[in-house]
């Protein structure tokens, strides 16, 4: 076998290894781990909500992030006093699809 097609089976065996979602995973548990030793004044029920994986209505844009990481989608609407995001949730990253309604940073509603 020539050295260039080594090097291809090589690199073959070597991508079909990785998991893209395992990947995923272990960023998102950085990410957490980062965001709740940035904010220890956060309340308890709050940081055990984002180890959790769980959402509460009240949490604040960045305790969404925290606990649920980016949507797949954000529908924004303006109005004159409020602005209203629909975040959307779905696979390949997240089990099920969800909506989470966010009005001036602040969850004011979800379906799951």
């Amino acid at each position: 076998m020539t050295p260039r097609i080594i090097f291809f089976l090589i690199f073959l065996s070597g991508c079909a290894s990785l998991d893209p979602y395992a990947a995923y995973k272990q960023a998102r548990a950085e990410s957490k781990a980062e965001m709740l030793r940035k904010h220890p004044e956060w309340p308890q029920k709050t940081r055990l909500a984002i180890e959790n994986n769980e959402i509460y209505i009240g949490m604040t844009k960045d305790q969404l992030l925290a606990s649920w990481g980016l949507p797949n989608d954000i529908n924004r609407n303006v109005y004159p006093k409020m602005v209203r995001e629909q975040w959307v949730y779905g696979p390949p990253f997240h089990d099920y699809e969800a909506y989470v309604y966010v009005d001036n940073d602040i969850v004011t509603s979800y379906s799951d």
